[in-house]
């Protein structure tokens, strides 16, 4: 007889091991696009998210804004 311990140890198994080796496959692309996306991010006016504030881009805008505070 088998215990639902052990049809879920069967079925969680090969789907974590799933999971682990799509995420080795997307490890790059993903890395890459993320990095473009803060690439842009950092380059985009706060004039352009309001127009109150400067011409100035929010990469430039957070560290005069919060001196010495990390950016994540």
């Amino acid at each position: 007889m088998v215990s639902n311990q052990d049809v879920r140890q069967i079925i969680l198994s090969p789907c974590f091991l799933l999971l682990t080796v799509c995420s080795w496959a997307q490890s790059p692309s993903a890395r890459k696009t993320e990095q473009a996306a803060i690439q842009s991010a950092k380059k985009l006016l706060v004039s352009s998210l309001d127009s109150s504030l400067p011409k100035v881009s929010l990469e430039f805008f957070l560290k005069y804004e919060a001196p010495g505070v990390p950016i994540k």
